[in-house]
C-alpha cells in the first residue's frame, strides 16, 4: 500500500479523463449507472496494493460525472477505477461477474 498522503478535492466534470491541471491531476470519468467509484493510485505497475481514492456520491458526483482533484501528481501517475454499479441497473444485472474487476481510463 502507498505511504503518501495525497491531498484530495472535489475536482470538477469539464473534461473527461485524466487531465493536468497546475497544481495536480483531475480526473473524471461519465458513470451513470455507479452505486460507488473508487480512484485507485499505484506506486508502481506491479504494485498490488494501491492507495484508494473512495469517492462519495454527495461530494465527488455531478449528475453522472463523476470527479476528484489529486493535488501534487502529475504525468506519469498510475491510476485505475474501481466501479460499484447499481443493482436495478440491467448493465450491473448482465455484468454481475465483472463486479470485482479494475477498470483503466477508457479516455486516456
Amino acid at each position: 500500500m502507498s505511504n503518501k498522503n495525497y491531498i484530495i478535492s472535489q475536482g470538477h466534470c469539464r473534461h473527461l479523463g485524466a487531465t493536468i491541471e497546475k497544481d495536480g491531476v483531475n480526473f473524471a470519468v461519465w458513470a451513470p449507472d455507479a452505486a460507488e467509484i473508487d480512484l485507485l493510485l499505484f506506486d508502481a505497475v506491479d504494485d498490488d496494493s494501491p492507495y484508494v481514492v473512495h469517492l462519495s456520491s454527495t461530494v465527488f458526483k455531478s449528475t453522472y460525472f463523476w470527479h476528484v482533484f489529486v493535488h501534487n501528481i502529475g504525468a506519469g501517475q498510475i491510476y485505475a477505477y474501481r466501479v460499484t454499479k447499481t443493482v436495478d441497473s440491467p448493465q450491473a444485472q448482465s455484468q454481475a461477474e465483472e463486479i470485482n474487476k479494475i477498470l483503466i481510463d477508457p479516455y486516456g
